[in-house]
């Protein structure tokens, strides 16, 4: 009968530590999950912040040159007397 008893609390004992491993196992696995996760949302909010700001250079750069290519025709236009 003791036999019985020290096999049974022997085997829930086992399965008590291979539940625990393996909780502890994905639980590791969750984190680094999480982790890995909160770096791409990061890396992402960063590339979306550089798009912007490159979208705004352009435009910028397209106004400038829109700017120097009136100022041509004006000069042009001024040089070759259509423009008084």
């Amino acid at each position: 009968m003791q036999a019985d008893y020290d096999r049974h609390v022997a085997f829930h004992t086992q399965s008590h530590e291979e539940s625990q491993r393996e909780l502890e196992r994905r639980t590791e696995w969750a984190r680094n999950f999480e982790r890995e996760l909160a770096e791409r949302t990061h890396w992402a909010k960063e590339l979306d912040r550089e798009k912007q700001s490159l979208l705004q250079q352009l435009e910028q750069t397209q106004a400038a040159l829109a700017r120097l290519e009136r100022q041509f025709w004006t000069r042009l236009g001024r040089k070759l007397g259509f423009i008084k």
